[in-house]
């Protein structure tokens, strides 16, 4: 019988990451050298918050096709396979970026991290 593809989740398919594509925070870079203030700190976060799971399903999907299924792990379970640091998967998240909107005009592209995905070349 053929394995199905799964995606995978730290913690709980909720937990939430922020997201920016790397085009999105070198254009950020660019800004906070430009006009940035000293001393400030800057978040470049194009997604405040996108849940893992839906991220691991749509990287799965891209892989392995429709037929794939969501495996959730404990922080334990990560934090034996790769080591302590691992558990920071579980940790829930959100950032914002209103002050490098605000003050460097910074305007990510790259929004849509699923879309994004869906369009990737597989290899």
């Amino acid at each position: 019988m053929e394995e199905k593809l799964s995606g995978r989740s730290v913690g709980s398919e909720h937990v939430r990451w922020p997201l920016v594509h790397a085009e999105d925070l070198a254009r950020l870079y660019a800004l906070v050298l430009e006009r940035g203030t000293k001393g400030r700190a800057y978040n470049g976060a194009a997604v405040q918050a996108l849940p893992v799971g839906q991220i691991a399903m749509a990287i799965a999907r891209r892989i392995g096709g429709a037929g794939c299924a969501l495996q959730v792990i404990s922080a334990e379970e990560a934090a034996a396979a790769h080591g302590e640091w691992a558990r920071g998967y579980a940790l829930d998240q959100a950032m914002d970026s209103k002050l490098a909107l605000a003050e460097l005009g910074w305007q990510p592209v790259h929004t849509d991290p699923i879309d994004d995905l869906r369009s990737l070349a597989v290899s």
